[in-house]
């Protein structure tokens, strides 16, 4: 197999043998969010990254890409996994984290050098943070089918063969095997989780640097299921209908399963997880949706959960879709924009057209609760040193969260009424 390396946004060089079986690769199969495109053509052809990162077939079993993120491996490596649990830490934003990556555990695992291996710390961490709002809200409990040694009593059916076995011709004459029902938590849907939380135990216990920030929820969550057997379950058998009481077993069975697909079922993989390489199946990762989560969670922490409108159903317009809306007697419309141009440049005209066709949708207004002539503010916000080859940074202090208004308005892009711009620095790894 030959994997060809590359970073998001930067053109990837193909040999000029590759044989490359699609000219594209969706994310989710969305025509509107193209992971990779192929351009040009002969010898000079390549492949074009978008702002996703993950790996994937060009053909498969025999030429794979590799895109990892800006900044991925140097010194101010980017912490994407810091900002993911920073997301989670948002109980409205944890349910939006599904759509941050994709994977298709159908199709043949691709081997990557371990330290690049973003999916598997995404999907255990994930999985807990979504098991611990099971855990909070009680396991569900069912009638299981059990088969149990009593004595000098019977319970639903005698099991005549198992009961002449270790009862009667081991002279136990009180002993009787029989069949019965139970309600418990001790059910296929809970024994799934249970060996979804053996994985990701197995897992962290050869990251240290992982533990130090999951081990608070492996400890919470373990102790909810000392009373679930080891019994392996199939997906079909774990996967109950829909229950409005315990919404979040649906999302937890979901991840959970992915992360025991990931690793083949099979615990043996998971200890083999300290070799150089590792095998993941084809996935990508949106990172400017994961920055946009993680400035979500910064305005939400500054402004409160209910001030902020965000999504199809808060802040839809007629014209298009804002990231942010934030009403109020000045009202502002604030899009997270994963670009490193904005490392150089004062801004990008094309953003500047689009929050301006933004805060003159009617609808927009009327969600900020404005008139028609109001000048809105706009807000463009983007992250702190993105790529290493843009390091030049016009703002002198970026911020670790968002301030406030009155600061905001502080730092106005020259030439255009109430727009303005913020850098939020992302969190790194240290060294």
């Amino acid at each position: 197999m030959q994997l060809l390396p590359g970073r998001e946004h930067r053109p990837i060089p193909l040999p000029a043998d590759a044989v490359v079986a699609r000219s594209e690769i969706l994310f989710g199969g969305s025509a509107d969010k193209q992971c990779l495109v192929l351009m040009g053509e002969g010898s000079s052809r390549y492949l074009q990254p978008s702002y996703y990162v993950g790996a994937d077939w060009l053909q498969p079993e025999k030429l794979a890409v590799h895109v990892q993120p800006k900044l991925s491996g140097t010194e101010h490596s980017v912490n994407h996994l810091r900002m993911l649990f920073d997301c989670l830490q948002h109980p409205e934003i944890a349910g939006l984290v599904g759509q941050l990556y994709h994977l298709d555990v159908n199709a043949p695992f691709i081997e990557l050098p371990r330290r690049d291996d973003l999916l598997t710390p995404l999907l255990v961490g994930h999985f807990l943070y979504l098991l611990q709002d099971v855990v909070r809200q009680g396991l569900k409990k069912g009638y299981n089918p059990v088969v149990r040694e009593l004595r000098g009593r019977i319970k639903g059916k005698l099991v005549v063969g198992q009961t002449l076995r270790q009862g009667v011709f081991r002279q136990r004459p009180l002993s009787t095997v029989c069949a019965f029902t139970e309600f418990s938590v001790d059910i296929p849907e809970n024994r799934l989780l249970k060996q979804a939380l053996l994985f990701a135990r197995r897992y962290l216990s050869n990251f240290p640097g992982y533990v130090l920030t999951l081990e608070p929820l492996l400890r919470f969550c373990e102790p909810a299921f000392e009373l679930v057997s080891d019994v392996e379950v199939v997906r079909q058998q774990a996967a109950p209908a829909y229950n409005p009481l315990y919404r979040a077993y649906t999302d937890a069975l979901r991840v959970g399963w992915l992360l025991m697909k990931r690793f083949g079922y099979s615990l043996l993989a998971v200890a083999d997880e300290h070799f150089s390489t590792v095998r993941v199946p084809p996935h990508w990762i949106d990172m400017a949706y994961l920055f946009e989560l993680y400035v979500l969670g910064l305005l939400r922490k500054q402004f409160g959960s209910k001030a902020i409108l965000h999504g199809q159903t808060q802040a839809k317009g007629y014209y298009g879709l804002p990231d942010f809306l934030l009403p109020g007697p000045e009202p502002w419309i604030i899009d997270a924009k994963y670009k490193p141009r904005y490392q150089r440049d004062q801004y990008i005209i094309d953003d500047i057209r689009q929050l301006s066709g933004y805060a003159r949708d009617e609808e927009v207004l009327k969600k900020l609760r404005a008139h028609e002539n109001t000048v809105v503010h706009c807000l463009i916000i983007y992250p702190d040193r993105l790529d290493e080859q843009d390091t030049e940074q016009p703002d002198e202090r970026p911020a670790p969260c968002i301030p406030s208004l009155q600061e905001l308005t502080k730092s106005k892009i020259d030439g255009f009424s109430r727009f303005y711009k913020l850098a939020v620095r992302l969190p790194y790894f240290n060294g």
